[in-house]
């Protein structure tokens, strides 16, 4: 299975996404040598080739305008600028979705057996990636069945079966955990749907098949055609503005103002250079305090840090944080006390890095 869906946790219980996150990310990784910076550059870059084969597809059908206008719309989207920063399951499953588009209009000009199929696989993938996009099924397979033959139907579900196999079998095996989860967090939401919303991140796989249905749309109109295609521009010149300064001025989902890529680094040269072994690092910053970020680019360096699960028995702590982090009641911190601050670094005017050790009794 892939990454737990926090957002829907339910008295301890929680439904995963599918591995596909996993072995897409893994050949990126090893292309970038494990860089978290040139694995994002290269997600970006399969963004766009995505957003140019769709287009190039959509064009063979609404003329060569109308696809250059879909590939702006598809490339000036604020949500691709923003997520261009990490790697996240979005990312991958809005390029799986412009390919879907892509094999959509191959189906609308050969409608072989084939391309039902692959558009299955590409359906089943994303499912691995995002929950709603369950929603994208029974409309597919109704548009299959009312255009084309039963077995291309058939076909498209062999497809689903195949790109969401892992999260299958892992169903078969673990007596459907995910799906019962589902109904027991819908039976026991309780108060907590008072509080539901969808960020950017729930329906930004979705927007590909807006802008699709917009220039499909267009094309199919011939007294407003013109001016819908100025409308278009229109939206293309506002997403561009927002997305220049979103990149220019703008934060990240969920990255810190005061937190960046260059701050980590920083403290990885640091605490590398210190030429200790086995210890352990953490911070106060955020909800999670095992600070994986500086723990990963730290083992890139070939450092000797200790588990997530060898904080009790650590002597050495390196913590991140704002102010004194002795005073934060967390358990990675807990287990070395009694402590003391032996040294502090300033990384960048607003974090410093604590290096803490655990007062040993005599």
């Amino acid at each position: 299975l892939g990454p737990m869906v926090l957002t829907t946790e339910v008295d301890g219980r929680s439904i995963f996404y599918g591995s596909f996150y996993i072995y897409a990310t893994l050949p990126l990784a090893l292309i970038a040598n494990w860089n978290p910076l040139y694995m994002s550059a290269l997600v970006t870059i399969a963004q766009f080739i995505s957003i140019a084969l769709a287009s190039f597809a959509l064009s063979k059908r609404v003329g060569r305008g109308l696809g250059l206008l879909f590939f702006f719309l598809g490339a000036t989207f604020p949500a691709f600028v923003n997520y261009s920063n990490w790697i996240w399951n979005p990312n991958y499953g809005m390029i799986l979705t412009f390919l879907a588009i892509f094999v959509i209009e191959t189906i609308l000009r050969k409608p072989k057996s084939l391309y039902f199929t692959l558009l299955g696989v590409l359906t089943g993938l994303t499912l691995q990636l995002h929950w709603l996009y369950w929603l994208v099924v029974p409309l597919f397979a109704v548009y299959i069945l009312g255009k084309y033959k039963i077995k291309n139907l058939l076909f498209f579900a062999l497809g689903v079966g195949m790109g969401n196999s892992p999260f299958f079998i892992f169903e078969l095996r673990n007596n459907f955990y995910n799906t019962r989860t589902i109904f027991y967090i819908i039976q026991n939401f309780g108060n907590r749907a008072s509080t539901f919303r969808l960020p950017e991140h729930y329906y930004a796989i979705f927007y590909p098949f807006l802008a699709y249905f917009a220039v499909s749309l267009i094309h199919k109109q011939k007294k407003w055609k013109n001016l819908l295609k100025s409308f278009l521009f229109v939206i293309i010149a506002l997403s561009l503005f927002a997305s220049l300064q979103k990149a220019a001025f703008g934060q990240p989902f969920g990255i810190l103002e005061w937190w960046g890529y260059k701050d980590q680094l920083k403290t990885v040269e640091i605490i590398s250079s210190q030429g200790e072994e086995y210890y352990n690092v953490a911070s106060v910053m955020y909800a999670d305090t095992r600070e994986y970020p500086i723990r990963y680019l730290l083992e890139r360096k070939d450092q000797k840090i200790m588990p997530v699960d060898a904080y009790a028995r650590t002597n050495t702590l390196y913590v991140l944080s704002r102010e004194n982090p002795l005073g934060h009641a967390v358990w990675e911190i807990d287990t070395i006390k009694p402590a003391k601050i032996v040294r502090i670094w300033d990384i960048n005017g607003t974090v410093k890095l604590y290096k803490i050790e655990r007062i040993k009794k005599i």
